[in-house]
């Protein structure tokens, strides 16, 4: 079973778990995958919405999982206080709806979950959100998709006091993957910045002076 290059990357990050949980599952592929190479032990594949879950229990149903992967109606990290989970990949979905989900799960906190956090928008806003709760970042990477960089980080709690600075949430790194991936997800979040700074200037927000340096920064990084 093969995985888009996406979620395979994001693949890559897990650790070996004995209970691991898919939130927004879709498909169930990515649960089905930790099952079945021995990365997890067991899986959960949780989703909010029905029609997804119906398709992921055709999956698993046609692999024989059925007793390694369970099917969860659930919104986000909700219910599975108790249930052992010792890894959460949560992927797919907005920086800032990561953030609600694992705010509304403290027990992530006192269990020490390895998490491993896919966001398709809001980047600084879920790594603002970590270091503010006390989650330190362990690993980040960037893999390409259909020629669109895709960012992926992985952490874990440890109730540090750290600074959280705008080079820490903005650009983020270093970055693990493959060249191509990295430099165009660089590339992305300057000209990402570079929008902002126009509308800093000319509103006169006060931000463009730390823009210019975040852009600076990774001007450097691309020379590298």
């Amino acid at each position: 079973m093969k995985l888009p290059a996406r979620l395979e990357y994001v693949f890559s990050l897990t650790e070996i778990s004995r209970l691991s949980v898919d939130v927004g599952t879709d498909h169930g592929k990515l649960a089905a995958a930790l099952v079945l190479s021995g990365r997890a032990e067991r899986a959960i594949a949780s989703d909010v919405k029905e029609g997804p879950l119906s398709k992921a229990e055709e999956l698993i149903s046609k692999l024989g999982l059925a007793d390694k992967v369970e099917l969860r109606l659930a919104d986000g990290l909700q219910g599975l206080e108790t249930s052992g989970v010792d890894q959460a990949i949560i992927a797919g979905m907005g920086g800032e709806l990561i953030a609600s989900i694992i705010a509304a799960a403290p027990w992530v906190k006192e269990s020490r979950v390895h998490l491993v956090l896919q966001p398709m928008t809001t980047m600084p806003e879920l790594r603002r959100f970590l270091c503010e709760e006390g989650f330190t970042i362990l690993r980040q990477g960037a893999v390409l998709e259909d020629g669109k960089p895709y960012e992926v980080l992985t952490a874990r709690y440890d109730g540090a006091e750290r600074a959280c600075t705008a080079d820490g949430s903005e650009i983020g790194g270093p970055f693990e993957g493959e060249i191509a991936a990295v430099d165009a997800l660089l590339s992305k979040k300057r000209s990402s910045l570079q929008k902002r700074l126009i509308g800093a200037e000319r509103n006169d927000t006060g931000e463009a002076d730390t823009i210019k340096r975040l852009v600076a920064e990774i001007d450097r990084r691309l020379e590298e």
